[in-house]
């Protein structure tokens, strides 16, 4: 990858993107690494990872692994299913320290609790509502919850028909998100 101005900028499967303020916060599946695109000159910097791994830390010397899609902000932090290693992970936007607030790495399951005693299983897409988290915990077939709080981790709707997959999306006290198994859209209300 290279930072830049502009089209000298490189990415490797931008896989998805968050607006925060005049940001756009970009998961740069390839590259490990999420980016920052500044709207005010398009300059894009590393702004967190950029070496595989799971290993949390400040900016660039954590690391990220498969981000798939999903990235979600509540205006201070940005959230990162991580679907390869079963983790979520949260990065400050004023500090960019990157920190695994959920589930265990290598770990499946569906146990609901607080932080990293939950396990999920191959998470990949995440929204927030600023409260709460709303997460596609996909090889679960569950829309799982995690309160923004306190870290504790519930389970929304399981046994869906369909494997929710990719950004789910709140609105109107509605969760919508995506089926991958029969390719349709759902509600939850």
């Amino acid at each position: 990858y290279v930072d830049g101005p502009g089209s000298s900028a490189r990415f490797n499967f931008p896989a998805s993107i968050a607006v925060v303020g005049q940001n756009l916060y970009i998961a740069d599946q390839n590259n490990f690494a999420v980016r920052r695109l500044s709207l005010k000159d398009l300059s894009v910097i590393t702004f967190a990872g950029g070496t595989q791994g799971t290993t949390d830390g400040v900016g660039t010397s954590a690391q990220l692994d498969g981000i798939v899609a999903g990235i979600a902000t509540d205006g201070t932090n940005l959230y990162l299913p991580d679907s390869a290693n079963h983790i979520i992970r949260r990065i400050n936007l004023a500090t960019a320290q990157v920190t695994t607030i959920a589930g265990q790495v290598g770990v499946t399951g569906t146990t609901d609790a607080v932080g990293t005693a939950a396990l999920f299983n191959s998470p990949r897409g995440a929204v927030s509502d600023g409260l709460t988290l709303y997460v596609a915990d996909r090889n679960n077939s569950s829309i799982r919850t995690i309160n923004l709080t306190t870290l504790a981790v519930g389970t929304l709707i399981s046994g869906l028909a369909t494997a929710p997959e990719g950004d789910p999306a709140v609105t109107l006290n509605r969760l919508y998100y995506g089926g991958y198994t029969l390719a349709t859209i759902n509600v939850v209300q």
